[in-house]
């Protein structure tokens, strides 16, 4: 199994090398895992409770409750069939495994999203203007696919709500200035101040700094707002980066939560999905997974620099499928998200 960063093996690592050893010492961190799963396997539950942290010591009281508990919520931790370790990184007080997404391929495999907009409006955009492929055009469902991504867009479940989502999408990192030549043939593009773009490009494009990324915005029929980004850590260049096509779109690689709470929302997709903050080592938790795919948790404000488009992130039903090595699922508690992961 991928190793999930739980909060109480996470916690009993650091108090156990919080002497001699500093806390992120992963030989340290990774014996102490292991001691404790291998209690759990050999149904020692008193030695597990025991490599517990005070604190989870004192909230469950003894081994029995402790060790009902993790059978209970954590399987994979009581009865693993395997251990794989990862790159181990210290984050906002957290220790957790960097990379639990796959390193080949996307992280996002399907979004399931909602839409006011006629189905037909969406298709004639997606298929006939970008040249996504389509999978299924059904009454209830349009589903087309963009690289290694499939995404399906469905009529608004609430009557009187008009969803509107932000998504990405990867392409090659030599490609951006192709990209932007090539979408503003069929959208107009979001335009950045001076301190939100890079002068060596048109104010059309969106420097990331931090990221080492650029990326073009547009808006679609039902007010989304996607992005194609040219992420330059991610060395998957175009053979030709002077042309850009639909075909030259990767997979989805964002995909945003609109919470209340970017840090209590970021913090539950680690514990529950193992996902790393991006980037690796920020202090403000927001952005979980890595380059190749990220569940972004934003806040209820207003988006835009063109005071006639301007417009408030909403909470919407959003479903996505994630690649990683076991199968699960998700719900972010009082939202309407739902992460599926299924193994590659």
């Amino acid at each position: 199994m991928r190793l999930i960063a739980l909060t109480f093996l996470t916690a009993a690592a650091a108090f156990l090398v919080s002497g001699a050893t500093k806390p992120t010492d992963s030989e340290a961190i990774r014996a102490t895992i292991t001691a404790q799963m291998e209690a759990f396997r050999l149904g020692n539950d008193a030695a597990a409770f025991a490599i517990a942290a005070p604190d989870i010591q004192a909230r469950f009281g003894d081994a029995e409750a402790f060790s009902a508990m993790v059978e209970r919520a954590y399987p994979q931790v009581y009865r693993p069939h395997s251990i794989t370790f990862l790159d181990l990184i210290e984050a906002h007080g957290l220790v957790s495994g960097r990379g639990a997404p796959e390193a080949t391929g996307p992280l996002i495999t399907a979004l399931r999203l909602e839409t006011a907009v006629a189905l037909e409006k969406m298709r004639a955009f997606y298929v006939d203007s970008l040249g996504f492929g389509l999978v299924s055009n059904e009454q209830e469902a349009l589903t087309v696919r963009a690289g290694g991504t499939m995404i399906t867009f469905a009529p608004a479940s609430r009557e009187g709500t008009e969803p509107f989502y932000h998504f990405a999408f990867n392409i090659p990192h030599n490609a951006l200035r192709a990209a932007r030549r090539w979408q503003l043939e069929r959208t107009p593009l979001v335009e950045w101040p001076a301190d939100k773009s890079d002068p060596a490009y048109p104010n059309d494009v969106r420097h990331f700094r931090s990221w080492n990324a650029h990326s073009v915005f547009f808006w679609d029929p039902a007010g989304n707002i996607v992005e194609y980004i040219a992420r330059h850590d991610l060395k998957n260049p175009s053979a030709d980066p002077e042309r850009f096509s639909s075909e030259d779109i990767l997979y989805a690689s964002e995909i945003a939560f609109v919470v209340d709470d970017q840090s209590a929302a970021a913090r539950l997709l680690h514990n529950e999905l193992g996902l790393s903050v991006y980037p690796k080592g920020e202090r403000f938790w927001w952005a979980m997974g890595d380059e190749r795919g990220l569940l972004l948790c934003i806040p209820k404000r207003e988006w835009g620099t063109d005071p006639a488009r301007r417009v408030r992130f909403g909470v919407f039903p959003t479903h996505a499928t994630i690649r990683l090595p076991e199968a699960m699922k998700y719900a972010l508690p009082g939202a309407p998200y739902t992460v599926e992961a299924a193994p590659a």
